[in-house]
């Protein structure tokens, strides 16, 4: 049986990312749904966004949109998306967010001026012994 657990974020810290020198990714864990599954948990975690330009883009085409095209983009994660949440059953969990994939749209930025990026997460929890 699936139960719902209440949980409150004890904890958060953002994750970092750099895709080819020329954008700097920092993303957050900024919601976290967490079931009971038979004597374990199951966890979901939404994840948001910035990006910042490292280096000022060569040439800007246009806003990103519908139809615009995004290239698989090499990327370093220089750190890992962090949390700890605590259920209402006083259980402790971590959860660890890592990017597997980013895609950048060249030439193209949001209205606000950052670049235009996807970012594919893995999302990883164990059950941490209160102490």
């Amino acid at each position: 049986m699936v139960e719902p657990v209440d949980v409150v974020v004890e904890r958060s810290e953002p994750g970092e990312v750099e895709v080819e020198g020329k954008v700097a990714i920092k993303f957050s864990i900024s919601d976290v749904r967490v079931a009971k599954v038979s004597h374990g948990f199951i966890v979901a975690t939404g994840v948001n966004i910035i990006a910042r330009f490292l280096k000022s883009p060569e040439r800007i085409i246009g806003l990103c949109g519908p139809g615009v095209q995004y290239r698989a983009a090499s990327f370093v994660a220089k750190r890992i998306a962090t949390a700890v949440v605590k259920t209402d059953g006083d259980e402790r969990i971590e959860i660890y967010v890592e990017p597997v994939a980013v895609g950048l749209a060249e030439g193209f930025i949001t209205p606000w001026g950052e670049p235009c990026v996807f970012l594919h997460t893995v999302t990883a929890w164990r059950t941490a012994t209160a102490t």
